[in-house]
């Protein structure tokens, strides 16, 4: 790999995670990120077709849909009592990435 490739990428790099311009967030205030945690958020509705979307899906695919949310919810309930006892040390139960 010749010199300014190196150097290009590095260039790349250094731009790309560059703070200048950026906006700071006022620390410790979650909402900055999450604007549904602010007391105001009032979230606005979707369109009318995302409704007419999730019904037509509900229709062709209702019973499939309720026999695999059942099937989930023993598992969800064991992971949701797994986290409840680890409370802070819950990074334990993430499995590690190859």
């Amino acid at each position: 790999m010749s010199m300014s490739r190196i150097l290009s990428k590095t260039a790349a790099r250094a731009a790309s995670t560059s703070t200048a311009g950026q906006t700071t967030k006022k620390a410790g205030d979650i909402s900055s990120v999450f604007p549904s945690l602010r007391p105001d958020y009032q979230p606005k509705p979707l369109p009318p077709r995302f409704r007419d979307l999730k019904l037509k899906f509900w229709e062709k695919n209702g019973n499939a849909l309720t026999e695999s949310w059942k099937r989930l919810l023993p598992s969800l309930e064991e992971e949701v009592d797994k986290i409840k006892s680890k409370g802070s040390d819950v990074s334990d139960l993430i499995p590690p990435t190859t």
